[in-house]
């Protein structure tokens, strides 16, 4: 119940909660990272972001989660972070989450790489954000994680546009496009026909 947990998107998050207070009393790491993450996930789509990051701190605080559960715990926190318009703690946990992150696996990498040029986009670092989206998308071409190159694709286009490389901006929205189709996924192939003009 708790892997469906981390995809939902209407759930009350006073269930969320339980499961999570649930989670913490059995001393299971592994339940209760899967717990935190959905907390996370949920104040991600859902809010309140600080909510969110109180949880997040909560968890990683705990000495059960080990270092294979804090990579992803930490990337979520930063993007809480970054929603919440604390750009300095959000670029320092993603920095931690890298560290270790790269230890565990090439999708993990990738999603934190994402999430800093997020971070970077947002302070108007556009080449910073263009060569960590970059970086992002190659990693997820070799783990054929189609969903999640498409979300770099979009941030790599974005970031390229407007540093004025238009024809560059048109031809990674149209490579997105291609990708988002595949998935199958609607919300995703919307946002890049959007994004495409």
């Amino acid at each position: 119940e708790m892997v469906q947990g981390e995809t939902f998107t209407t759930a009350d998050f006073s269930n969320v909660q339980h499961a999570y207070d649930y989670a913490v009393t059995t001393g299971d790491a592994s339940l209760i990272a899967r717990a935190g993450r959905a907390s996370q996930l949920y104040c991600i789509t859902h809010g309140p972001w600080q909510r969110g990051i109180e949880v997040s701190h909560k968890t990683l605080e705990l000495e059960s989660i080990g270092n294979e559960q804090r990579p992803l715990l930490q990337c979520n926190l930063a993007t809480l972070l970054l929603y919440g318009g604390e750009l300095p703690k959000a670029l320092e946990h993603c920095e931690e989450a890298l560290e270790l992150g790269r230890t565990i696996s090439l999708d993990l990498e990738a999603r934190v790489l994402a999430t800093m040029a997020n971070i970077y986009f947002v302070q108007g670092q556009l080449e910073s954000a263009a060569g960590l989206a970059s970086n992002a998308v190659g990693l997820w071409q070799k783990t054929n994680n189609r969903h999640a190159k498409v979300s770099g694709l979009q941030i790599l286009g974005i970031a390229r546009s407007l540093q004025g490389f238009h024809d560059q901006g048109i031809a990674i929205f149209e490579d997105a496009l291609t990708q988002a189709r595949a998935t199958n996924v609607l919300y995703l192939e919307t946002v890049a026909a959007i994004n495409l003009g």
